[in-house]
């Protein structure tokens, strides 16, 4: 099974700058919520909603927008006859709440978040695509596109917002412009449990293949600690799987991630390197994939050799199913963590063989560059 693994950053220290726009906040229908939901406050959103039987909707939303809403609703409900139930949740905890909750039929109507949450909602079977219709040529192309996932659009964009990454110049008075002037900036200070970790050997392999000015503080216990020491800026970054990281931590920006060590992309994720993709030679590349292959494997099932064939075909089998069962997937959603493109017993197996053929010269150097 695949762990979702980054190199991200903290915004406090950056060592460049960037832009970016982003869905502030959207409307996405759950997948419990039916046709009631789907409806704008027009004169067809009456007779639309009445038909399918909506007399209350619920819409989950955080604090800061609340009061904000109040009106649209009051207006909702004086144009429809129905009443929008505003539920204040926790915005740290509520995109795992709605997945957890919409299953069992006791989550809302409506959840407003941002655009990045699509994905994972979707992965989990807790939304339903939306028709805009007409009303698509009202939204700008960017946010449509932003809600919209394998081709499906599954929200209602009410905003935009810019964000951006700001540089401190009297640390870096020149922007980096590309990977290498990044690798080549200012010293960047990570943090790991220690020696063997595996967030130690990406961030050794960074620095002793790409020149990357990282230095590591040793002794923290886990994940926590290394991210609300980036939050604080007592760290500049880390290397730590997506899922670990918490959501209001990515939508505010303090963590961004800049490279990543797995071949797979967790939803939601935004665009970055994949660190196999920057070896400039065949070399680099088996060096460096002998750190990549543990994120992607991460931590296997494994069985004893002399399993009989069959038998093992009937494992292999069991795992491929639980992995896309939804109980399993809604489990693992209240244990907050993802199941981002499991990998079959073959392909894992096939990984282990050609790890196994790895020249010694290359094995030499690789012991090196985790140093």
């Amino acid at each position: 099974m695949k762990v979702q693994n980054t190199l991200t950053t903290g915004t406090s220290r950056r060592v460049f700058t960037a832009g970016a726009l982003s869905v502030a906040a959207a409307l996405a229908l759950s997948a419990c919520g039916g046709a009631a939901a789907t409806a704008p406050a027009t004169a067809t959103a009456k007779p639309d909603l009445k038909a399918a039987g909506a007399g209350t909707i619920t819409m989950w939303v955080d604090a800061e927008r609340s009061p904000a809403l109040k009106d649209i609703t009051a207006k909702f409900q004086a144009d429809t006859g129905i009443e929008v139930k505003l539920v204040v949740k926790d915005f740290a905890a509520v995109r795992d709440d709605f997945i957890t909750q919409v299953p069992t039929g006791k989550g809302p109507d409506l959840i407003v978040g941002p655009h990045d949450w699509v994905g994972k909602f979707v992965q989990n079977g807790v939304i339903a695509p939306v028709e805009l219709g007409d009303k698509k040529a009202g939204f700008q192309d960017s946010s449509v596109k932003a809600m919209t996932f394998n081709g499906s659009v599954y929200g209602v964009p009410y905003a935009i917002e810019n964000i951006a990454l700001l540089r401190n110049t009297d640390m870096v008075p020149a922007a980096a412009k590309t990977f290498d002037e990044v690798m080549a900036g200012p010293e960047i200070i990570f943090g790991s449990s220690g020696l063997t970790a595996g967030n130690y050997h990406q961030g050794a392999i960074m620095r002793n293949i790409f020149g990357a000015k990282i230095k590591h503080v040793l002794g923290y216990p886990g994940a926590a600690e290394l991210l609300v020491a980036v939050a604080r800026g007592d760290l500049h970054g880390d290397g730590i799987s997506w899922s670990s990281i918490a959501p209001d931590l990515t939508s505010s920006g303090k963590v961004v991630p800049c490279v990543r060590f797995s071949e797979a992309t967790a939803p939601g994720m935004p665009t970055v390197p994949y660190i196999l993709d920057k070896a400039r030679n065949q070399e680099e590349r088996q060096i460096i994939n002998m750190a990549a292959i543990f994120t992607d494997i991460a931590r296997p099932f494994v069985a004893g050799s002399k399993v009989p064939p069959e038998r093992l075909g009937i494992l292999r089998e069991a795992f491929n199913r639980t992995v896309k069962d939804p109980g399993f997937i809604a489990e693992v959603a209240r244990a907050r963590r993802d199941i981002i493109d499991p990998m079959t017993g073959e392909e894992v197996e096939k990984q282990i063989a050609e790890l196994y053929v790895t020249p010694k010269a290359v094995i030499s150097k690789f012991a090196n560059a985790i140093e």
